[in-house]
């Protein structure tokens, strides 16, 4: 076999681009200033990977993710959902809030069909239905009639998890999606969380995480993606190749671990 052959099946072998971003830069009006949020973001998501997103406490993390889920629209760039330009939101992106944003009057069955209200293809039964496997995914089988109240920071997590996994998107966004939980939770959900969205019943095939947390990206992401201060640009790409589980104690890890607080510092 040639060489020429065997490049070009390696090509071949290589998942998907399944969202592109090309030139995002992003800036606000604020009273007689304009101030820069974005500049010049790019960087692309195959199928089948979990990307994070790493930078400083106000860089603009989180807005970028916005832009990606289509309720911020960029100043100027283009964001290429398979291979077509988006601009505005999608059924095929969903995003999971750092607060939850679970509606406290309202049942978790409640809160994940909400997700679901706008569908008027499907019946109400049909939406209680897919409310109720969805919630299950999520090891919450039995606490539909809960409220959020009576629920764990963890819970609370997973109904989130579940109103975006009953959409059934293809991307998932999520923005510091344990920061707001104790160490010792947050450490149970993250393997519980990877179970549910990254396996071969899922409709998610790429996943976009906002965290602040160097461990965590190491532990989850197949890709990281450094920023710099505001105006947020991409200073650094590290590509992950660990075997998962990951060990958390070994060199290796700790190896990405470092090079990722090089780039950050």
């Amino acid at each position: 076999m040639s060489e020429v052959e065997t490049n070009n099946q390696e090509q071949e072998a290589q998942p998907p681009i399944i969202l592109a971003l090309k030139n995002i830069n992003l800036t606000i009006q604020l009273d007689k200033r304009v101030l820069e949020v974005l500049r010049d973001v790019s960087f692309t998501v195959k199928e089948g990977e979990f990307v994070s997103i790493i930078g400083p406490s106000g860089a603009g993390k989180s807005t970028l993710l916005r832009v990606i889920a289509g309720l911020v629209k960029p100043t100027t760039g283009v964001i290429l959902y398979r291979s077509k330009p988006l601009s505005s939101t999608t059924k095929g992106i969903s995003m999971i809030f750092q607060n939850y944003a679970l509606l406290p009057w309202k049942t978790a069955l409640e809160n994940v069909e909400i997700a679901l209200y706008s569908n008027d293809q499907l019946s109400s039964n049909d939406k209680k239905a897919k409310a109720l496997r969805s919630l299950a995914s999520v090891g919450l089988a039995g606490f539909e009639n809960a409220y959020p109240g009576e629920l764990s920071g963890g819970m609370k997590q997973r109904v989130a998890i579940a109103r975006a996994l009953v959409l059934e998107p293809e991307i998932l966004l999520m923005d510091e999606p344990f920061s707001a939980l104790d160490p010792l939770t947050a450490e149970h959900l993250r393997d519980e969380v990877y179970s549910y969205i990254i396996n071969p019943s899922s409709p998610i095939k790429s996943v976009i995480m906002v965290s602040h947390n160097v461990e965590e990206v190491v532990e989850l992401s197949d890709k990281v993606i450094v920023l710099s201060p505001r105006p947020a640009h991409v200073i650094g790409q590290v590509n992950i190749d660990l075997d998962r589980p990951r060990d958390k104690k070994s060199f290796e890890f700790y190896t990405y671990v470092d090079q990722i607080f090089a780039l950050l510092t």
